[in-house]
């Protein structure tokens, strides 16, 4: 599914090659029939009787053979999982949302004056992180050319620039950071200003975290066990430094407290992710159920459900006051299905299922290029390429680094099952 705003001058050719006359317009066909070639589309056609819901679902009933109904959301969702266990429908959203919210985050760091001296350690070993495990192609070249440009847009201080860089009352000047604020981290026109998969029933719930958790769960699957324990302080550093609600970021922070030291390979990430996740739901769900706050379309529970992973759930375990939601769940099945659905999901989407997220992807009304999609192989320019080499070989190093500034702190031992 796609939609283009004709509104604007950018989408304007796009509109008359389709003969857009009126709003709003319909148009229903494979994505191979809105393929421009040799100036001419062919094998879609409009949808005339598209303004009432209960028209426009008869219409699509009968083009794919179906009965739905305005109630049947639930029954839908369900008929989307494969056999796999694998939702890819819910996939390629969650991947659009992704990107959305790698943008954002630059973004948010940009508008909200977060970055300076003291963070910049951070904000380079998080996009050395991205740089080589982000899911997204957009967002690994993107991130790239950041890196490659950042020591010319943002120098280093040595000892004889902090001399130059001195003010006349002796305060280290800030340099100017425009040039990195309008560097597009996952390419032109993202952020895109919505969500999909991330989006609320309410402006004020899902969004913005929602895709960052996304973000981390689609990294942490694809970290090496060698760089697990690096990656997990660079999270836990990104929130430090660049996540601006206080008490959520209180709170994340705790679970980074808890289990430092526990992290040293990619299962222990991405079980530590996933349970850290779940235990905020929880938390959060039993808050927003008080009050009355949640959002009700979407309420809080725990994840995968068993809907989506039967075999994540240990059988004849029933909850009780006192049982942890850990035990509910077969931690080893919980790993292979993290890997599948963030990572080999992802991957084959990008491979086997190319039309579904370029579809998605340009639902902005921006038609992409065959070499803008989603990869697992990166070609970018050489100074790029060294930039990658160097996030993958220097990642462990700078890591390191991170860790002698870190504060020795308690950690507890629920870890210790992962």
């Amino acid at each position: 599914m796609a939609k283009v705003d004709c509104a604007l001058k950018s989408n304007t050719l796009l509109c008359d090659r389709f003969k857009i006359s009126h709003y709003p317009t319909l148009l229903w066909g494979p994505p191979s029939s809105f393929t421009w070639v040799s100036g001419e589309s062919t094998g879609w056609e409009a949808i005339e009787n598209g303004r009432k819901a209960e028209l426009l679902l008869q219409f699509i009933n009968t083009r794919v053979g179906k009965s739905f109904t305005l109630d049947d959301a639930s029954t839908y969702d369900a008929h989307l999982v494969t056999a796999d266990g694998i939702d890819y429908g819910q996939v390629a959203i969650s991947n659009f949302d992704i990107e959305e919210a790698t943008a954002q985050a630059m973004e948010n760091i940009i508008s909200q004056k977060l970055l300076n001296k003291k963070t910049r350690s951070s904000f380079v070993q998080f996009l050395q992180l991205l740089v080589v495990h982000h899911p997204s192609r957009n967002c690994r070249k993107g991130t790239a050319g950041l890196l490659m440009n950042l020591e010319e847009l943002w120098p280093s201080l040595s000892t004889q620039d902090i001399e130059e860089e001195l003010s006349d009352d002796g305060v280290i000047q800030e340099p100017d950071l425009k040039a990195v604020e309008n560097f597009p981290i996952c390419g032109e026109h993202i952020p895109r200003g919505y969500w999909i998969s991330c989006r609320g029933s309410r402006n004020e719930t899902r969004g913005y975290s929602c895709g960052l958790w996304l973000l981390f769960h689609a990294i942490s699957v694809r970290v090496e066990d060698r760089l697990s324990s690096a990656a997990f302080r660079t999270i836990c550093s990104f929130v430090d430094n660049f996540f601006t609600c206080k008490e959520c970021r209180e709170h994340f922070l705790e679970f980074c407290s808890s289990a430092k030291m526990k992290v040293s390979s990619r299962r222990q990430l991405v079980l530590w992710l996933w349970n850290a996740h779940n235990e905020v739901n929880e938390r959060v769900g039993k808050v927003e159920a008080s009050l009355g706050t949640g959002d009700p379309k979407f309420v809080k529970e725990l994840w995968p459900t068993q809907t989506l992973c039967k075999s994540c759930w240990n059988e004849g375990v029933e909850r009780k006051a006192d049982t942890a939601f850990q035990d509910l769940f077969s931690l080893s099945d919980v790993y292979k299905f993290l890997l599948k659905y963030y990572g080999h999901a992802l991957s084959s989407l990008s491979k086997g299922l190319s039309k579904l997220p370029q579809g998605i992807q340009d639902s902005d009304g921006h038609l992409r290029t065959q070499e803008s999609t989603t990869s697992s192989a990166v070609t970018v320019p050489i100074g790029a390429a060294l930039a990658i080499a160097f996030a993958s070989c220097g990642f462990g190093a700078v890591a390191c680094f991170w860790r002698t500034r870190q504060k020795k702190k308690k950690y507890g031992g629920v870890y210790n099952k992962f």
